[in-house]
């Protein structure tokens, strides 16, 4: 597997949460991505914006890839002035995990792609905590399932 396959991979994680409200910009290791969001409710609305950051590097042992996540949140409320919004990072191992299990499945590294109800199942019993609102929100995402791995494993 290539540098280059790995970063189609994560951004193809990141496209088939956020499709068209993903917006990613390519540097020489990796990707940027953002996806802004709206949710409104009768007296108060929220938004904000999700910042990704992938990077890939290849060494002797083959791909180091990493990625990030932070979140920015600004509530509006009836009555009430915002504060500004500051980029705070994503607490938690569960937004973690679904990325990389998902990363997993695109090259080919285990057989199922995980649904956001199978990565919140493991949310309520405790094999991982925070949330996954980033990949798997009813907030401008379109939670598209891939049509089979980007690349075949060979055995």
């Amino acid at each position: 597997m290539t540098k280059e396959q790995v970063i189609e991979a994560a951004e193809s994680v990141l496209r088939l949460a956020g499709g068209k409200y993903m917006s990613i910009s390519h540097t020489d290791d990796g990707f940027t991505a953002v996806r802004i969001w709206y949710y409104y409710v009768v007296l108060q609305s929220e938004r904000g914006s999700d910042h990704w950051t992938f990077k890939a590097e290849t060494t002797p042992a083959g791909i180091k890839a990493k990625v990030q996540i932070t979140s920015k949140r600004e509530l509006h409320a009836y009555g009430v002035m915002p504060g500004k919004a500051k980029d705070n990072a994503v607490e938690g191992t569960a937004i973690y995990d679904f990325f990389w299990d998902r990363m997993d499945y695109l090259l080919g590294k285990t057989p199922e792609w995980m649904s956001c109800e199978i990565a919140e199942e493991k949310i309520e019993k405790g094999i991982v905590w925070g949330e996954i609102k980033a990949l798997c929100g009813i907030l401008c995402l379109e939670n598209n399932m891939p049509t089979g791995p980007l690349l075949q494993t060979t055995k």
